[in-house]
C-alpha cells in the first residue's frame, strides 16, 4: 500500500504514535504531539483533520474490495473531493474525508455535501446510479435525518462510512495497522525536492550573471527565467558568498510565492540550508508547513517561513540566519520590496522579475523610485518586454546607469526555431446565433428583442466564449499529433468587473459547466470563482493557483480574469488566449506568453533530443501552436480586419515572424439575415472567407515586408 496524502510531509512523526489499535488512539496520539511541532501554522484541529485524511486513504485502500472501489488516487489540488477511484465496472468513484468535532451530526450545509456530490457528477462523471459510487468517510457518528429526507441523492446514492463501522473494521485489526505503519515508513512516500536541469542557454545566462554586477536579461516568456534565477542563487552561494542576503522582486503576491518555491526547491535539492522570507501582505501558512517538512526530510535545519511586512520580524529571521551561517532568500512584491531599505543590512543581490513594471507597471512613481534605490552589490533585471524611453537618460530601461546594459538576450524567433516555445497562430472565429432578449424566459418575438451594446452586453461575451471554445477545441485536436493528450484551456481577458460578473452569471457559462468544462475566474472584487463556488478567504489567490496547476491534460477549462494573471502564470496547459479589447504591445506579449509554453510531454521530448529545427510541429507535437483567438460577432468586418492586422503587426514586430492564420465560421461574414436583432446599426461588407483571410495576410505582409527584425520593446 502506497500513501500520498500531504500529511506525510507535515513532520513525518506519524509513525511515533504506533503501536495503536483503534482510530481514537491514533488521533489522540497525534493530538498529543501537536504542541511539540515547532513553528506550526496549522491549528490543532486542522492538523488532526489532516491526520484523519491520511487514515482515510489507508482505510479505503486496505478495505477497498469491501466497498467495491479500486485504484484510489489522492487529489490534493481538487476542491470538495479528497480521493477518486473506480468501481468493479471501471466506473468513476469519489471519496470525501470528513472530520467533525465532538459528537455533532453531519449536515448538508456545514459539511458542504452538495459541493461534493456536484463536483463528483460534473467533474468526475460519477453518475446517479442505483449503487453508491460516492463515499463520505467520517469520524462522525450520525447523519442528520432531515437532510436524508430532503436530499434523496444523499440518502440513496452516497455511502456514509461512519465511526461505528470504521471501528468495527479496524479495532485490533493487526493486519490493517501493520500495513498502515509500513506505508507511512515506506521510502516511496518520502518527498524528493524537484530537480531543475538547465538548458544550454540557461547555463549561459547564469554564467553571464556571475561575471557581472548590473544588467538586463531579456528572454521570451516561457523560457525559464525563474530557473535561471534559482540556479544563480545556488551558484552565488557556492562560489561568491556563502551567507548572502538575496532579494527577489516580482509584481504580484502569487508570483512572489511561485519564485520563492522554485528557488526553495532548487536549493533544497542541492542540500543548501537557507532562511526563506516572503515580504508581502499575503499568507503562506500551508505552504510553509510543507517547506518545513521538506527541509527536515532533506536533513537541513527546519526553519520557519512566513509572509510578513513587519520589519522587526524580518530582522529576527535575518539575525537567526546569521547566527547559523545561513544565507537569506527574501521574495517580495514591488509594493513591499522598498521596506528592505529599513532593514539596515547589506543586500548582496537584487533580482527584479518582470522588470518592465518598474517603468510602466501599475505601481506609483514613488514605489518605482524606491525600488530602484534599493542598495545592493549586484542588481539584475529580468523581462520579456523591456520598456524604453526616448531619452537614454530618462527612467526607461535604456538608461544604463539605472538598469545596466543588456548582458544576455535570446530572441523569440530563436527560441521558437529551437522549439523552446511555440509559434502563434491567429484564430478568427465567426460567432453564431445572437438573439438578444429583454426577458430570457420569453422567446425571440419582436417586442422582446433589444438593441445590443456589443461592447458591454454580457450575453454577447458569454456566447462568444462558448462558440469560440467549441471551434478552438476542434482546431486544437485537428492539429495535434496526440489529440488524446490535450484538451482546450483558454485564458480569457474581460474588460471590467461588471462584464466578468455578467459572464459568470450567464446561462452559457452554466451550460458549459454542466457540459464538463471547468470555469475559473479571479479578480480583486469577486476573489476566486470556481464552477459557481466563490472562495473569498485571505488565501484565495493561493487556492486559485493550486487548482489551476492541478488541471490535468484531459481537463477542459476556461480561466477568466481582468488584469490579475496576464504575466507570470506558469501553467503549461494553456492552449489559447482571448481578449475582448485591443491589447497594447506589453499586454499582448505577456498574454500570448501564457499559451506559448510547451506542453509537458513536448518539453520531455525536447529535452530528450527528439525535436529538431524546421520540423513539422503538427505531426510531432502534442501542442504545436499557441492560439490568439479573435471572436468576430456583430461588428463591422472592416473593424475585425483592422483588429487582426493589429495583432499580426504586433506579433511580427516583437517575435520577428508573421503568424499563420485560421478562420472558422458558423455563417458568412456580415450575413445578418438570420439574426433576430434586425435593429443592429452599421453596414456589413460581405467578404468571401478566403478573400478575407488572404486580404489580411497580404496587407500585413506588404506593410511589414521591408521592416525587418525588431527588438521586443515598448517605447514611451
Amino acid at each position: 500500500m502506497r500513501l500520498t496524502h500531504e500529511f506525510l510531509n507535515r513532520g513525518r512523526n506519524v509513525n511515533a504514535v504506533f503501536p495503536c489499535s483503534n482510530l481514537h488512539d491514533y488521533l489522540e496520539g497525534l493530538r498529543g504531539q501537536y504542541s511539540d511541532i515547532p513553528d506550526s501554522y496549522l491549528s490543532e484541529e486542522l492538523y488532526i483533520q489532516g491526520a484523519f485524511g491520511l487514515f482515510v486513504e489507508a482505510y479505503m485502500k486496505f478495505f477497498g474490495k469491501l466497498y467495491g472501489i479500486f485504484d484510489i488516487e489522492y487529489l490534493p489540488t481538487v476542491s470538495n473531493i479528497d480521493f477518486a477511484g473506480v468501481d468493479n465496472f471501471s466506473e468513476p468513484s469519489t471519496i470525501l474525508s470528513l472530520y467533525v468535532k465532538t459528537d455533532r451530526e453531519i449536515t448538508m450545509n456545514a459539511d458542504h455535501l452538495s459541493d461534493f456530490t456536484n463536483t463528483s457528477r460534473l467533474n468526475y462523471g460519477v453518475n446517479i446510479q442505483d449503487h453508491s459510487n460516492m463515499f463520505v468517510v467520517s469520524n462522525g457518528k450520525k447523519v442528520n435525518e432531515t437532510i436524508l429526507e430532503n436530499a434523496p441523492v444523499l440518502k440513496d446514492k452516497v455511502r456514509f462510512i461512519l465511526m461505528e463501522e470504521i471501528e468495527h473494521n479496524t479495532k485490533d485489526n493487526k493486519a490493517f495497522w501493520m500495513a498502515f505503519l509500513e506505508a507511512i515508513c515506506s521510502k516511496e512516500n518520502i518527498y524528493h525536492p524537484q530537480e531543475y536541469k538547465l538548458r544550454d542557454f540557461q547555463n549561459e545566462a547564469v554564467e553571464t550573471l556571475l561575471k557581472n554586477s548590473l544588467g538586463q536579461i531579456l528572454l521570451p516568456t516561457g523560457t525559464g527565467k525563474s530557473v535561471i534565477q534559482a540556479d544563480y542563487c545556488k551558484q552565488h552561494i557556492e562560489k561568491v558568498n556563502k551567507m548572502p542576503v538575496i532579494l527577489i522582486v516580482s509584481p504580484r503576491i502569487v508570483l512572489s510565492y511561485q519564485l520563492l518555491n522554485v528557488v526553495f526547491n532548487h536549493l533544497t535539492f542541492h542540500g543548501i540550508d537557507a532562511q526563506y522570507i516572503n515580504l508581502s501582505s499575503g499568507d503562506m501558512k500551508e505552504v510553509s508547513q510543507k517547506m518545513y517538512a521538506q527541509m527536515k526530510l532533506k536533513g537541513l535545519v527546519p526553519r520557519q517561513i512566513e509572509a510578513t511586512t513587519d520589519i522587526n520580524k524580518i530582522k529576527e529571521y535575518v539575525d537567526r540566519a546569521y547566527n547559523t551561517n545561513a544565507p537569506v532568500i527574501i521574495s517580495a512584491t514591488y509594493h513591499s520590496a522598498w521596506l528592505t531599505n529599513d532593514l539596515k543590512i547589506p543586500i548582496d543581490v537584487v533580482l527584479c522579475d518582470e522588470a518592465h513594471n518598474l517603468i510602466m507597471g501599475r505601481f506609483s512613481e514613488d514605489f518605482k523610485e524606491d525600488n530602484l534605490k534599493i542598495i545592493s552589490a549586484k542588481k539584475f533585471f529580468f523581462t520579456a518586454t523591456p520598456c524604453n524611453t526616448v531619452s537614454k537618460d530618462g527612467h526607461g530601461m535604456n538608461n544604463e546607469a539605472l538598469f545596466g546594459k543588456v548582458i544576455y538576450r535570446k530572441s523569440y524567433r530563436e527560441m521558437i526555431e529551437r522549439n523552446e516555445i511555440l509559434p502563434v497562430k491567429i484564430h478568427t472565429i465567426q460567432v453564431n446565433d445572437y438573439e438578444i432578449l429583454k426577458n430570457q424566459q420569453k422567446g425571440a418575438v419582436a417586442d422582446n428583442l433589444k438593441e445590443a451594446d456589443f461592447d458591454r452586453d454580457c450575453t454577447v461575451k458569454a456566447r462568444a466564449i462558448q462558440e469560440c471554445f467549441k471551434f478552438h477545441e476542434d482546431e486544437l485536436k485537428k492539429n495535434s499529433a496526440h489529440p488524446e493528450s490535450i484538451a482546450p484551456k483558454i485564458l480569457v481577458t474581460v474588460d471590467s468587473v461588471g462584464a466578468l460578473k455578467g459572464v459568470l452569471d450567464s446561462k452559457e457559462i452554466s451550460d458549459m459547466i454542466v457540459g464538463g468544462i471547468k470555469v475559473f475566474a479571479i479578480s480583486t472584487e469577486i476573489k476566486y470563482w470556481n464552477n459557481g463556488t466563490v472562495y473569498d478567504s485571505y488565501d484565495f489567490k493561493e487556492q486559485f493557483m493550486k487548482d489551476i496547476k492541478g488541471l490535468v491534460d484531459e481537463d477542459k477549462a476556461i480561466v477568466l480574469h481582468i488584469d490579475m494573471i496576464g504575466e507570470g502564470l506558469d501553467v503549461s496547459g494553456i492552449t489559447g488566449v482571448m481578449t475582448f479589447s485591443i491589447c497594447g504591445t506589453l499586454k499582448l506579449i505577456q498574454l500570448l506568453g501564457r499559451a506559448m509554453r510547451l506542453h509537458d510531454m513536448d518539453r520531455k521530448s525536447l529535452y530528450a533530443g527528439r525535436f529538431f529545427k524546421g520540423m513539422n510541429r503538427e505531426t510531432i507535437m502534442v501542442k504545436p501552436n499557441a492560439y490568439m483567438i479573435v471572436p468576430m460577432f456583430l461588428r463591422e468586418s472592416n473593424d475585425l480586419r483592422e483588429l487582426v492586422k493589429h495583432y499580426m503587426k504586433e506579433i511580427h514586430a516583437n517575435y520577428d515572424f508573421l503568424p499563420s492564420m485560421v478562420y472558422s465560421e458558423s455563417k458568412p461574414i456580415g450575413d445578418n439575415e438570420n439574426m433576430t436583432n434586425g435593429g443592429f446599426k452599421g453596414p456589413h461588407e460581405i467578404y468571401n472567407k478566403l478573400n478575407f483571410k488572404q486580404d489580411i495576410e497580404n496587407d500585413a505582409f506588404n506593410a511589414l515586408n521591408s521592416v525587418g527584425s525588431y527588438v521586443p520593446s515598448v517605447s514611451l
